[in-house]
């Protein structure tokens, strides 16, 4: 069975430094006769100026796998824009409709955005000074739209997806990713088109940072309790093992973390209860029974 994950968040949102580590086998795997496995770091630096009214991401991704290494050099420069700038005025006015929004208003909305890029009048990599982007803007708005909105603003961002890179993989300055935005609000979690929107920003390369939703476990359970964990690439930022363990349903690994971090029947890494919820919500029968 394969081994999380396992990412650590090094720096600063601003300044990120990130390592990723994934073995292909467990320890005491049949399979794994020699010690595979896939070492990923990535370095991302974002320089900005209010004043000058632009800024500059730097990233280097490092990877090594079976012997090789490969490395990816980026570099992406941006404008810092106010919220009355073209683009983030037109997002807050499509999201604030309180009418019908039918078809033929999502594909006016989509092409009013395409239209502002070809235009130049905005980007797609444009930011607010808080370091929101526009898909982190737009992400912000869903949990507090009405429900009949759901399926039109999922289709409005799938389109919108393929214009968007670097982006769908960020943080802003408050360390929150687009994912995080949308799972902010424990309400959006009640509609399947919500989850559904995040499981894809997952599959695209955004993360759920596990400190965001530390002290409020009830929109991250949920998401999970739909989803599997091993279904996306690196979907959690900073989670604990014993997160991960009850993600993959790892006996083995929730058993070794207990051993290790529990002292007087309180474990020191995690909320045991949070622990016992989530495998609750996953179904987890046996995983509930070693938490017992």
């Amino acid at each position: 069975m394969p081994r999380p994950t396992r990412r650590e968040q090094l720096l600063t949102v601003a300044n990120i430094l990130s390592r990723t580590r994934k073995l292909i086998h467990e320890e005491n795997c049949p399979l794994a006769i020699t010690e595979q496995g896939v070492t990923n770091v990535y370095l991302g630096i974002s320089v900005g100026s209010r004043f000058l009214g632009m800024g500059v991401h730097i990233s280097a991704a490092l990877s090594h796998q079976a012997g090789y290494f490969s490395l990816r050099l980026s570099l992406v420069c941006y404008r810092i824009v106010p919220e009355n700038s073209p683009a983030f005025s037109f997002v807050k006015e499509i999201t604030s409709f309180d009418g019908t929004f039918n078809p033929m208003i999502r594909e006016m909305a989509a092409q009013g955005l395409l239209d502002l890029f070809q235009a130049r009048k905005a980007s797609p990599h444009d930011r607010l000074s808080n370091g929101m982007t526009l898909l982190h803007y737009i992400c912000s708005k869903i949990p507090r739209m009405s429900e009949r909105w759901r399926s039109q603003i999922q289709s409005l961002i799938l389109r919108l997806l393929q214009h968007f890179s670097a982006e769908i993989q960020e943080s802003d300055n408050n360390g929150y990713t687009c994912a995080d935005h949308l799972l902010d609000d424990g309400r959006s979690m009640n509609h399947t088109g919500w989850t559904l929107l995040a499981a894809k920003l997952l599959e695209h390369g955004s993360q759920l940072s596990f400190q965001i939703h530390y002290e409020n476990y009830t929109d991250f359970f949920l998401f999970w309790a739909l989803n599997e964990y091993q279904t996306f690439p690196d979907p959690v930022i900073c989670s604990t093992e014993g997160i991960e363990m009850v993600l993959l349903r790892s006996e083995e690994g929730l058993r070794k973390v207990i051993e290790r971090d529990c002292v007087d029947g309180f474990m020191v890494s995690d909320a045991n209860l949070a622990l016992f919820i989530l495998a609750t919500n996953k179904g987890w029968e046996n995983g509930c029974r070693i938490l017992l």
